[in-house]
């Protein structure tokens, strides 16, 4: 790599950090304080946010390769047709740069935030537990669960992947 090449990338980088910076700090506050509350609320050692952190990361670099290889081949087929879109503003480096960084953060958030929540039984446990099953009853007009019992098995896990898709393909949005 020139010289050149690495002071226009170096540009890139810091255009992109010195635009999303409220939001890196906001993610880096959160996280940090996470990490600072965790002595604090005793020692539980939760699997969860450091799951998602790694997955998370592992996503990132999956969902923009693949967002990258569908507008590239969209891109193809529209010249091979006669009506070429022009994806170059979407696949430009800053925007790919941007959304990156945009899911990152959301895996170091999300990360956090799950340790927090795993921890609310040791801050303040299950006070409110009957009070919103009474208003989930009130409602619902009886056990909320109820009104799917009757999907099979197979009808669940299809609803439970089409709301994680959707939560994918929302981040995928926001990040591009």
């Amino acid at each position: 790599m020139s010289v050149d090449a690495v002071g226009v990338h170096t540009r890139r980088t810091a255009r992109v950090l010195a635009e999303h910076y409220p939001l890196i700090l906001l993610a880096l506050a959160y996280a940090g304080i996470a990490l600072l509350a965790r002595p604090l609320l005793g020692s539980h050692d939760h699997q969860l946010g450091k799951t998602v952190l790694i997955q998370t990361a592992l996503a990132t670099g999956i969902i923009v390769a693949v967002v990258v290889v569908i507008l590239k081949a969209a891109s193809l087929v529209g010249r091979l047709t006669g009506s070429p879109t022009d994806w170059s503003e979407v696949l430009s480096p800053y925007r790919i740069g941007s959304a990156s960084l945009v899911l990152a953060l959301n895996g170091l958030v999300m990360s956090a935030f799950l340790d927090f929540k795993a921890r609310i039984p040791d801050i303040q446990p299950f006070a409110w537990d009957t009070t919103l099953m009474e208003l989930d009853r009130a409602l619902h007009f009886g056990h909320p669960w109820t009104w799917l019992s009757w999907i099979p098995e197979a009808g669940t896990l299809a609803l439970d992947t089409v709301y994680w898709t959707w939560f994918t393909v929302n981040l995928v949005f926001v990040a591009f």
